[in-house]
This record gives structure tokens, sequence and C-alpha cells, in this order.
């Protein structure tokens, strides 16, 4: 058989029986607390770059707590109704992360919305940590990078689902009830119960509320309430960062 037969033997293999997964995941941002200007700053961060608009520069990787890590994912294959879910807070630590490169590994083509730019990276990421190879080649359909395509005002996938007309997310995925969820083992709701259709959504998303930064000001500077030793969230006082209730920081 020729090179050219075998290549149309796999495009019509392709069309028949390709293997399309579905998949999102969630994840929680990191912890970092740092000097700077004779206060301690501590807060949540997704990328180092996330507090320049307080300090003015990137995060130190020395100054990471806890850095950003990808908690759970949900996938489905094309064609059949199930949902699979997992998670770290799971039975079995890690083996969460082991089932999605084994659903990677198992497709043909693999569709998310911001998949290429971030799902699949930060699986990556995950993956390597934990001395996976990479799974077998697959084709990427990116949603994210279709949508730019028409000139939407918006390219979130539940604007584009209200617009179109497809069942859109009924709950907002949030990194408190995340911590709570992973702290308590499973015994909070997560993510949005599943839609009475197959749902063409999301399980969440991900750009959601973290806790503040938090300032704290030495005793020797404390003039008033809130005492020494009490961190307090900074606010933005025209383009100055002030404590509530305290001077200037």
């Amino acid at each position: 058989m020729s090179l050219a037969d075998r290549v149309a033997a796999e495009v019509v293999r392709l069309r028949s029986d390709a293997r399309i997964l579905t998949i999102d995941i969630e994840r929680l941002p990191g912890r970092a607390r740092m000097e700077h200007r004779g206060l301690t700053i501590e807060g949540d961060f997704w990328d180092l770059s996330g507090w320049k608009y307080i300090i003015g520069r990137r995060i130190h990787p020395d100054d990471v707590i806890e850095w950003p890590r990808t908690i759970c994912a949900a996938w489905k294959w094309h064609g059949t109704p199930r949902v699979h879910f997992a998670a770290e807070w799971l039975p079995g630590d890690t083996s969460w992360l082991h089932a999605a490169w084994d659903a990677y590994d198992e497709a043909d083509i693999v569709v998310g919305h911001n998949l290429a730019g971030f799902d699949t990276k930060k699986l990556r990421g995950a993956w390597l940590e934990l001395g996976l190879p990479e799974p077998r080649p697959f084709k990427t359909i990116d949603t994210l990078k279709v949508a730019r395509e028409f000139g939407f005002e918006s390219n979130t996938l539940d604007a584009l689902c209200k617009r179109l007309g497809i069942p859109a997310k009924t709950d907002k995925y949030s990194v408190e009830i995340a911590r709570r969820h992973h702290r308590d083992r499973g015994t909070v709701r997560l993510l949005p119960r599943p839609h009475a259709q197959p749902p063409a959504h999301r399980p969440g998303i991900r750009r959601a509320r973290m806790q503040p930064v938090r300032i704290h000001r030495p005793q020797a500077e404390c003039q008033a309430a809130p005492c020494a030793g009490t961190r307090v969230p900074a606010v933005p006082v025209r383009g100055l960062w002030r404590q509530r209730g305290g001077e200037p920081a």
C-alpha cells in the first residue's frame, strides 16, 4: 500500500471511529508571602505577575508558599452520555492525574475552550512533575480560537452559549468552596449539577474570586486600629494602597 493510500485509509478511519474527547480542568491559586517596604504581604496569585499592581514587580519564586495547581478534571467522550470526573481529593491521591492522562492518550481529537493555551499546558506540567511521558499525539480543537474567528464581543464560553442558545452554566466555580471541598473530602458541592441534556459547557469557570492580598504592618508603625499582628485587606484609594482602618501603606 502506498503512503497516499495509507493516509487516505487513516482519514476514513478517523471520520468513522475517531475518539473525540471534550475536557475541562479547574485549578486553585497559589499563595505567596513577602516583605515589601517594611510590610508583610500575603495572598493568592494565579501567576507571578499577579501582584505587579501592588508591588511593582513579579513575585519571586522564593516568596511562593504554595504553587497554583490543577485540582480536578471533567471529560466526556463524543457519542456517550457519561461525564467522567476525577479530583485530587478523591481516593487515590494523584491517581486522578493518571486518569486524565489515560483519557488524553486514548483520544484522537481533544476539544476544549482555551484548551491549547491553558488546560493541556497545565496538565502536561502536572504530568511532568509525576514523571509521566507525553500521551500519544492527538489533534486539538480549541473552541476559543474558533470563536475568535466570528467577531463576538465576548468569547467566554458562558457568553457564547447564551448567545447561541446552548444550555449554559447554572453555577460558578468558587475558590473558597473548592478549598473547603478539598478539606472536607467531597462533602461540599464544588461544580454545577449535570444538565438534563448532555452539557455543552465546561463544568465551571476558571476566573474565580480569590482571597484578598493582606498587608501586615509592623508594631512600631501601628498608630491606631488595626493593632499589630492583624492582617487586613488592602484596598485601592486613588492609586494608593491603604489599610482599612489604618494609614496609607
